[in-house]
């Protein structure tokens, strides 16, 4: 478990608390283009992509010089696999929401728990399915590393609440 910790979850948690520094010290604004507004609303962003797959990538290879499991290639590609993995993996949540008239960045007042649970689930699911088929792990740890994710994802966001980072669950 601790190989899936450094490879997995660690880059994940620093990549995306970058990105939470880098959309609320809003840099890099040239390549803070929306994907789509219609589909997407204005906060999936070329620059998401970027920076989510870039920082897991730096923090894949940090972890693979303590850990040393992989080639530095390899490492990197992990790393750029799983961050790109990761903000696509959050475009049909946000594509959903924009259909149901939640506006980006809005919750929805029917489905609050649904969209809760659907915002931690579909970028840990996505993560952990890209990981398990790249390491041709087993259906026991696919599903131990998704409730691992969701739990990890549910701790690190009202962490980021209560610093101040972070508006909202």
């Amino acid at each position: 478990m601790s190989q899936h910790i450094c490879y997995l979850f660690l880059p994940m948690i620093f990549a995306n608390i970058a990105h939470m520094y880098v959309v609320k010290l809003d840099l890099w604004p040239a390549i803070k283009i929306p994907l789509h507004r219609s589909w997407f609303g204005e906060n999936k962003t070329f620059r998401g992509f970027i920076v989510v797959t870039l920082f897991s990538a730096i923090f894949t290879v940090l972890m693979n010089t303590v850990v040393g499991s992989y080639s530095l290639i390899a490492a990197n590609n992990l790393g750029l696999l799983l961050g790109f993995t990761y903000t696509l993996s959050e475009l049909p949540n946000s594509f959903l929401k924009r259909r149901l008239g939640i506006p980006a960045g809005g919750k929805s007042i029917r489905f609050t728990w649904f969209f809760i649970l659907l915002d931690r689930l579909d970028s840990s699911l996505g993560v952990v399915l890209v990981y398990c088929l790249y390491l041709q792990a087993n259906m026991e740890s696919f599903i131990q590393l998704v409730l691992l994710a969701i739990s990890v994802h549910f701790v690190f966001s009202a962490l980021m609440v209560s610093l101040g980072v972070k508006k909202e669950l």
